[in-house]
Order: C-alpha cells, then sequence, then structure tokens
C-alpha cells in the first residue's frame, strides 16, 4: 500500500499533534499557508503539510459524542425560551483548579432571575481512561460548584465497540462528600449485541425541573433521548474506531 512519503518530498513539513484541538490546526493551517506564498514567487513551494495524531487523540479531541447529544439537547430546548444558555465547552473554576465538560447549559436562577455561575446540566466524556478520573471529574461538578450542576451526563467509549452512557446526580453524604457508587441511569450501546439482544438497553430520562430549574409549563416536557438517537450517537463513534469494518 502506497503511503505519503512515497508521493510527497523528504523536505514537506511534519509536525505532531501536541493535544491543541481545532486551535491548534488552524494555527498550522495559517503557518503553512504563509509559508507557501513566500515560497511560490520563487517556483518552488509545495504546497503539503503532514500532520501524525495517534487514532485515539483524533476521536476524542475532533469526534466528540459531547456534540451530538448536544444537538439533541438543542432539538428538545426551545430558541424562543432564554432562561437557560448553551455554554458548549466553556470552562468553569473551582476552588483550586478549571476544567472543561463536553457540553454544558446554564440555567437562570428563578429566585434572583439572574443567570447562575454554573451548569445545571454537564456532560463528560471518558475515553480508555480508569473509571476514578471519571468519578473525579463528575465529583468536582457536584462539589465544586455547591449543589449548582444538578445532572451529569458521563460518556464512556470502551475499546471493543461498547458504549456507556449514565446519568448522575448529585448524591451528597453527611460528611459533605459524594455518593458515586450507583448512577441514576446507566444505558448501554454495544456494537455487535448478541442475537436476541437489543443494541441499547434503554432510552435516556432528564426531567425538565432538573435542567431549568422550574417546574414544567403547558409546553414543557422532558428530555428524552430514543434508543435510536442513542445508537446514531454511537455510530457516529464506531465509524472512526473500526473505519475499516463496514458492517458496524
Amino acid at each position: 500500500m502506497m503511503s505519503f512519503e512515497d508521493v510527497l518530498p523528504s523536505t514537506t513539513p511534519r509536525y505532531k499533534y501536541n493535544h491543541g484541538g481545532i486551535d491548534e490546526c488552524i494555527r498550522v493551517v495559517g503557518q503553512e499557508f504563509d509559508r507557501y506564498e513566500r515560497e511560490s514567487s520563487g517556483g518552488t513551494s509545495n504546497p503539503y503539510f503532514i500532520m501524525d495524531i495517534d487514532e485515539r487523540s483524533y476521536i476524542e479531541c475532533f469526534i466528540n459524542p459531547g456534540d451530538a447529544l448536544n444537538e439533541i439537547f438543542q432539538a428538545w430546548h426551545s430558541l424562543h425560551d432564554t432562561s437557560i444558555v448553551n455554554t458548549g465547552t466553556a470552562g468553569f473554576r473551582g476552588e483550586t483548579i478549571s476544567k472543561r465538560g463536553a457540553m454544558s447549559w446554564v440555567p437562570m436562577d428563578p429566585s434572583s432571575r439572574k443567570r447562575q455561575d454554573w451548569p445545571s446540566l454537564v456532560g463528560e466524556v471518558a475515553w480508555c481512561e480508569p473509571r476514578r478520573k471519571l468519578l473525579q471529574d463528575i465529583e468536582f461538578w457536584f462539589k465544586e460548584s455547591n449543589g449548582q450542576v444538578k445532572v451529569v451526563i458521563a460518556m464512556t467509549v470502551h475499546p471493543r465497540g461498547r458504549f456507556t452512557i449514565e446519568q448522575w446526580r448529585r448524591n451528597q453524604r453527611p460528611d459533605g462528600s459524594m455518593d458515586l457508587r450507583i448512577p441514576a441511569q446507566r444505558i448501554e450501546i454495544v456494537r455487535k449485541s448478541a442475537p436476541d439482544c437489543p443494541r441499547v438497553s434503554r432510552e435516556l430520562k432528564l426531567k425538565f425541573r432538573d435542567v431549568y430549574l422550574r417546574e414544567k409549563k403547558e409546553t414543557d416536557k422532558d428530555f428524552v433521548v430514543t434508543e435510536k438517537s442513542m445508537e446514531l450517537l454511537a455510530l457516529q463513534v464506531w465509524d472512526v474506531q473500526f473505519p475499516k469494518d463496514v458492517n458496524t
């Protein structure tokens, strides 16, 4: 099989991806565009460059299941309702560190009619990392926000085509620590399920009040992600995890 090294000059600029996300890619493209313009006048310009990135980094930084879940949430959210704002992957600072979620929605405090400092709903994505790290991230949101974060949706991508979505709700022990033994909901999505077994174990449900911090009006509904929507979400990840398998 022919690779880019067989057809590109040995002088082609080469970069190693340093986990800078889209911003890093934009910076490199801009830098290479400037180089191309400088060299084109002499007729020796090479319009190509190479960026080395491993599969996990590509999936983690550019194929974010949080984006897909956010799109589903936006479809549920009324465009005319200004009582909650999509803050995407904005950072929020605790006592000692700042943290970004894969998605976040900040509601208005119904008592003060002012925007909360922290989101009520946060999404987290875990990629082959220790379970304790994910639980530490979840605890950060509940503890550092002093109860403003009501729900954390944790999405975990497993190596062999298994995808889990968990709904975590604030559950504080008397000593102030978070009880993170059992999630409020856990959904399993299996890429190659056994015969007569569903690919998705159940639908995901969020209570309207937990996100908007108010009771439902006549036209309001609880948030439901159907089995079909969750399967489509998982397929976006599997298409990159298993690019050579046409039977995903």
